[in-house]
């Protein structure tokens, strides 16, 4: 679910947020859901006979009740099933038996992060990083904990490591450029456009999306930089040409240096293509 930044006036129209953000139990748009896949905890196969696939193979009678390993396995299998409480509650007993494990803390932490106690589990994640701080799943988990609560300088910091760490950087660099996207947002609707402008610079770095392009112009003519702004949606422009959205704003760019002829030759673009298409497929989610 995307969230729109809707302002009543003139000035306000102009602050960005294109994206889905954590905060507030709203919708997630950029691979960090909470209910991501679970990462298994490892069995130690000389603690039990256990063999195969964790959620799939039962374990022998023989393997005690409180063993280790069949803690594990019940709490592998209920965070597969999304029960995350009684997961919780199986890793919490298995870290009374090993109590300096990455895996089974990272483990909790994950369950903890699903019920939405995100302090909890950046306590959890924070102790599995101590112990095995190049394990990007944590890292990324941990990323998405602090951007929960609001805390994005942590966020940005966690997710650049998982950039180094993850053999396929794609989604990482992804999500680390839409992480830059929600601290802009943030520090533009705290009146921060420069540094709202420069987050937006990162997130062009890492993902030069038409949507990354209209979000820094927005934060450039808050600024009143209108001829840098004019210049990023024409890059916006060059990427998505038939977006009605961007004409406008480049008008409203043009009109503030006194171009009105370039100014009414972009209103009249935006129109015909209002007319043009369906206004479900409009102009950009993103809102003014």
């Amino acid at each position: 679910e995307l969230r729109r930044c809707i302002r009543s006036s003139q000035r306000n129209k102009w602050i960005p947020l294109g994206l889905g953000i954590f905060l507030g139990g709203l919708g997630v748009a950029f691979g960090l859901s909470v209910r991501t896949t679970p990462v298994p905890v490892p069995i130690n196969k000389s603690e039990a006979a256990v063999s195969g696939a964790l959620l799939t193979t039962n374990i022998p009678e023989s393997v005690s009740v409180d063993s280790l390993p069949r803690l594990l396995y019940v709490a592998n299998t209920n965070m597969e099933r999304e029960l995350y409480a009684e997961a919780e509650d199986q890793f919490s007993d298995a870290l009374q038996i090993k109590k300096d494990s990455a895996e089974i803390l990272a483990g909790r932490g994950f369950c903890r992060l699903n019920q939405r106690r995100f302090t909890e589990a950046i306590e959890d994640f924070t102790k599995a990083l101590d112990l095995a701080p190049d394990d990007a799943m944590t890292r990324k988990h941990r990323a998405q904990s602090f951007a929960e609560v609001g805390d994005f300088d942590r966020a940005i910091e966690d997710m650049t490591r998982v950039v180094q760490l993850m053999p396929n950087k794609s989604q990482a660099t992804n999500t680390l450029a839409d992480l830059y996207g929600l601290r802009s947002h943030y520090r533009a609707e705290n009146d921060m456009f420069p540094e709202a402008a420069e987050d937006m610079t990162d997130a062009i770095r890492l993902k030069p999306t038409a949507e990354n392009y209209r979000r820094r112009s927005s934060c450039l003519y808050h600024c009143g930089k209108y001829e840098l702004a004019v210049d990023d949606l024409s890059v916006a422009i060059s990427k998505e040409p038939a977006n009605p959205e961007f004409y406008d704003r480049r008008a409203d760019c043009h009109e503030k240096l006194g171009q009105q002829e370039q100014a009414e030759q972009d209103r009249q673009k935006a129109e015909s293509l209002k007319q043009a298409v369906p206004a479900s497929i409009g102009p950009s989610a993103s809102g003014k």
